[in-house]
């Protein structure tokens, strides 16, 4: 049987049944709305995470690891540990597909480069151009090999020889998946004779991408025993399978792989979408941190709503308390009483709340497509949800028992609340200090914080009871001033001056109504501008076109922009360089380069982008053309001479050499001389047509031997070198030599270009970190 303040409670509930409905139905949108909120965000991250696995071709999302080996002695070992590794990435992707990369190697008899590229099963990533797929590879010696081109062979190649004692017979072409097995590779088709690389490329070298059936064959070769190979292991990520619930897992699992792998091995590498992950979850905990902020006012607003119905009735407790006083009531039970009076309804209210709002985060989860189950639970049980429903259920409670309790004057109770209110705020200012500055990652979780979710009903408290206090003398000064008014305004300004606690509670009421209709018009014209700049930005005009480069320019002619002209005069082309650079102090720098005059023409510019027009800052980009033009220099070719002819004198070890010549037409040629040794006083190669009478602009050195087979990253070589009759270009000195491994060394001319200092527009850290001139160095 409940006691006598219990049952007194639940009578007075049955016999105000409508006002206790009110405050109710007031906490239980309060709690719906917390719960809805909750779901909304997770729903809003869901779709987040699945926009951006959502990428096709060579960017879709995949977990890949490789290990460079120099042999093929440590196979064996490197494929166990790296099935061992990554077999816990079972629940987040599908099956591991291995492949193998083989280092470039020269053909033995065909005039191209052979790069060997294995799968073990080609049949699912391979779509055949023509011919068929390869038979499986056994030994590793004479294998069939399907060529990865989008171009034929020359006529008459049909087989490959790229080491002594290995054939390969090319039975077909096609094109292989860019992303599983083996990544993203250059299948335009094989061109040149040598391998690319280095620091330096002017024209093209691409190998001929042979793909074997086997990997454990073409690792095993006894062919290819001395040469260095990347073997890859790529798991297509099993999309739907990532959520904001499974994130941490996923992240676990890439985490574990990689100790395991890396423990092993230092020359594993792991990449996977962990990162692009964790930064859409940010972006999507920030979206739900400003949704919180939203709702908070809503439940502010219902909140003191539920307090206002509490003083409607604060008479009626208050008489009930003098009754329990009179009846010989201990303090305890008049205490019990209110609590139990403001708790009952608000614990009703609160679980209706809840399971309402469960229904409408179930609903919402359905419509959107998402999984039912993890988004009702993530939303009702996740313990930040908990804790703010908590803090809103014992927030309310407190509010209506020091708004009903009889035993303090009004006074005192504002003192009271106003005390309390002050506090909180004093905590959740606290919180921002301690927390330092806020990158996006600490903007969201202090968004999202269950603290930082109560700032509006504190600050709407405080607010209330400080226009509760202001509310009578200022309605007593104004019925003063209107002692000629007409009695009811007289009449209603002394009403409010007495009892101010119901207009205090309406006007709260309409400002924070008012304020929300603000914040959300505000919020969403920011929401609507961010979508305009997330369309205008993902591309400066219709189309982008986006050239293969080269690793090093040493004249703008390499990729020239003017054959872009011939597209029409009614097609506009504005050339954009873009590259990443570090500057000391500041780390990484993005450069961007466009002509000046398109700054004028670059759609969606705000105004609040600079305050200098953009005219102005057009003319402050432009640089002064200097005396002879933009011009290249070097050393000028005579015309007709189909024979390009160096002369020098030369000691040291071996190195080849090789010559730019710039044409007329903007083009750049890359011409072998061949090897130059020690005692050789001249060398000689045909020039191209279109080089004949070109500007020779510079003479790179390298490497004699390829970077192929074990022991070629040891080899230093040295050597000095004179050169004659090269005016323009070379200055009659001894240049001396050393080149290690694949790195170059370089010969060129003086240019225009050189120590010139480019005018910029840079961001507020950057000029922040210039020199006293104002310039600093990329």
């Amino acid at each position: 049987m409940p006691g006598p303040i219990p049952a007194l409670v639940a009578a007075r509930l049955r016999h105000r049944a409508g006002a206790a409905a009110l405050s109710v139905a007031a906490v239980a949108a309060a709690a719906a709305l917390v719960a809805f909120v909750a779901g909304i965000g997770l729903v809003s991250a869901d779709a987040t995470i699945t926009r951006a696995l959502a990428t096709t071709g060579a960017d879709r999302p995949v977990v890949r690891a490789s290990h460079y080996s120099h042999s093929s002695r440590d196979r064996a070992t490197v494929a166990a540990t790296a099935a061992d590794a990554l077999a816990g990435l079972r629940p987040f992707a599908g099956p591991v597909q291995r492949g193998v990369l083989v280092r470039q190697l020269v053909d033995l008899e065909a005039p191209m480069v052979d790069q060997i590229v294995g799968v073990d099963d080609p049949a699912p990533w391979l779509t055949l151009i023509e011919g068929r797929l390869p038979a499986a590879c056994v030994g590793g010696v004479r294998c069939e090999a399907v060529l990865l081109s989008e171009t034929a062979l020359p006529a008459g190649v049909t087989t490959a020889h790229p080491a002594g004692g290995m054939e390969l017979t090319i039975v077909g072409r096609g094109l292989i998946d860019q992303a599983v097995p083996l990544g993203e590779l250059d299948q335009r088709g094989p061109v040149g004779e040598r391998p690319g690389g280095g620091t330096y490329q002017t024209g093209d070298a691409r190998p001929a991408l042979l793909l074997v059936a086997g990997v454990d064959a073409v690792g095993d070769s006894p062919a290819l025993d001395e040469t260095g190979r990347t073997y890859i292991w790529t798991a297509p990520v099993d999309r739907p399978s990532i959520h904001p619930w499974t994130a941490d897992g996923f992240a676990a699992a890439i985490d574990s792989a990689t100790a395991k792998l890396t423990s092993a091995d230092s020359a594993f590498s792991v990449a996977s979408p962990v990162g692009l992950i964790q930064g859409e979850l940010v972006r999507a905990e920030t979206a739900r941190g400003r949704l919180s902020l939203v709702g908070s006012l809503g439940v502010a607003i219902l909140l003191a709503f539920a307090v206002f119905l509490a003083l409607v009735i604060r008479d009626d407790i208050a008489a009930e308390v003098a009754r329990l006083s009179a009846v010989g009531a201990r303090r305890r039970d008049r205490f019990g009483f209110l609590v139990l009076e403001a708790i009952v309804p608000s614990a009703v209210g609160g679980l209706l709340g809840w399971m309402v709002g469960g229904l409408a985060v179930g609903a919402l989860a359905a419509w959107s497509g998402t999984d039912i189950g993890p988004i009702v639970t993530g939303a009702l049980l996740a313990p930040s949800s908990v804790l703010t429903a908590v803090a809103v259920l014992v927030a309310v409670v407190v509010a209506i028992v020091v708004a009903t309790a009889p035993g303090l004057p009004r006074g005192g109770v504002v003192r009271f609340v106003g005390t309390v209110g002050s506090t909180a705020a004093l905590l959740i200012a606290w919180q921002f200090a301690v927390s330092g500055s806020l990158g996006p990652a600490g903007l969201a979780s202090s968004l999202a914080n269950p603290l930082v979710v109560l700032l509006p009903p504190v600050v709407a408290f405080l607010l209330a009871l400080a226009f509760l206090q202001a509310l009578p003398p200022l309605s007593r000064a104004l019925a003063r001033r209107l002692r000629h008014a007409p009695l009811p305004s007289r009449l209603a300004l002394l009403s409010i001056s007495r009892e101010p606690a119901r207009p205090a509670a309406t006007v709260t009421l309409l400002a924070f109504s008012l304020g929300a209709i603000v914040f959300a018009v505000g919020w969403s014209a920011s929401l609507r501008q961010g979508i305009d700049d997330a369309a205008a930005y993902r591309s400066g005009l219709d189309l982008r076109v986006s050239e293969l480069g080269t690793g090093l320019s040493i004249s703008p002619s390499v990729v020239p922009t003017r054959r872009y002209e011939v597209l029409g005069d009614d097609v506009t082309t504005v050339p954009v360089y873009r590259d990443a650079t570090a500057t000391q102090p500041g780390g990484r720098v993005e450069v961007v380069g466009i002509p000046p005059d398109a700054l004028a023409t670059l759609p969606a510019w705000r105004p609040d982008f600079s305050d200098v027009p953009r005219a102005e800052l057009a003319a402050r980009l432009r640089l002064p053309e200097p005396a002879g033009g933009w011009r290249t220099s070097g050393h000028r070719l005579p015309d007709g001479l189909p024979d390009l002819v160096l002369r020098f004198r030369y000691d040291g070890d071996p190195l080849r050499l090789e010559a730019i010549v710039a044409t007329d037409a903007g083009d750049s040629s890359a011409i072998s001389m061949g090897i130059i040794s020690k005692g050789m006083t001249s060398a000689s190669a045909p020039l191209p047509e279109t080089a004949r009478g070109g500007l020779l602009t510079a003479l790179i050195f390298r490497h004699a031997r390829d970077p192929q087979g074990p022991g070629h990253e040891r080899d230093l070589r040295r050597a000095t070198v004179a050169f004659q009759g090269l005016d323009g270009l070379f200055f009659y000195y001894t240049l001396y030599i050393e080149i290690f491994t694949v790195s170059t060394v370089i010969i060129r001319a003086p240019q225009v270009v050189d120590g010139l200092v480019i005018p910029a527009v840079v961001s507020p850290d950057l000029a922040a970190a210039a020199g006293p001139d104002g310039s600093f160095n990329l």
